[in-house]
């Protein structure tokens, strides 16, 4: 699994891009100017702190709380999503959902990640082609997870009904073990298979759907801040 392009945060076209890459340069975009809304409240608590209009306690309190925020997007070796923050025990938690463990975390020397085996999600006694249901794990860091792929497989259209239901009984299992609650309305975006997407403090999350010829993958896909 490869991480998003980082070219996407200089792209000249973005009608080039793909959904999940379009969202993710929006969120770039507002990341940018949370810093700098941070920064200039900064430089205000220290105007009103010269000018009498605070105390040196109220200063500092301003200071202490601009700072952990900005740590959030600066500080290297950190996401804003904290069960990321541990990746062992975060392939732990996700060993437990029902689509078995996690294998080794490694790095191709680009990236970091870890996948699951493909989990058989076709009906019993199937002789068709089946469909299979992954976990995916990546991060620019060995410290950390940045982004979590759910992928369904579809190799029989015909039985992507059961799968999508599946792949939907998951979702709270899965967001349990990331510490999180399920975003309204992304079960029944999996059963009709229609685009999703949805941002906390914490993390951003979209699905995508790719129809090839001989089979479709839908994914969810979330990436922490």
């Amino acid at each position: 699994m490869q991480t998003p392009n980082k070219n996407i945060l200089t792209t000249s076209d973005p009608s080039k891009l793909s959904g999940m890459e379009a969202r993710q340069l929006v969120f770039e975009h507002i990341r940018v100017a949370t810093v700098a809304a941070i920064e200039y409240e900064l430089f205000l608590a220290e105007q009103q702190l010269e000018a009498g209009e605070i105390s040196k306690e109220l200063y500092q309190l301003k200071i202490d709380l601009a700072l952990d925020e900005l740590s959030l997007f600066n500080e290297p070796g950190q996401v804003a999503l904290k069960p990321f923050c541990n990746v062992a025990e975060l392939m732990n938690d996700l060993s437990s959902i029902g689509l078995g463990p996690m294998r080794k975390w490694w790095t191709d020397e680009i990236e970091w990640m870890s996948a699951s085996n493909n989990f058989d999600v076709s009906s019993p006694g199937s002789n068709t082609p089946h469909n299979y249901l992954a976990l995916y794990l990546s991060s620019e860091s060995e410290h950390y997870v940045r982004t979590l792929k759910l992928n369904l497989t579809i190799h029989n259209r015909i039985d992507s009904g059961s799968a999508c239901f599946f792949l939907a009984q998951i979702v709270p299992k899965l967001f349990q073990a990331i510490k999180q609650s399920v975003p309204p309305g992304l079960c029944e975006a999996i059963l009709t298979q229609t685009e999703f997407w949805y941002m906390t403090n914490a993390y951003i999350i979209g699905t995508e759907w790719e129809n090839g010829i001989k089979s479709a993958s839908y994914s969810i896909i979330i990436s922490s801040k």
